[in-house]
């Protein structure tokens, strides 16, 4: 790939560059739930179970 030149960066395709920001914005999004998924859910359970260890 070469230098970008400014009629390079005038003729972009600008829908492209708004389509992948909206795909990092959902993906962010559903990490976020992920971890409160996690925080509330999992965590929980896992810090109030009993381990008896090796039997």
């Amino acid at each position: 790939m070469g230098a970008l030149s400014y009629t390079d960066l005038v003729e972009a395709d600008l829908d492209k560059l708004n389509s992948a920001a909206e795909d990092w914005s959902s993906t962010a999004a559903g990490l976020r739930r992920l971890i409160t998924e996690v925080y509330s859910g999992l965590l929980q359970l896992s810090d109030g179970a009993d381990w008896a260890g090796l039997g």
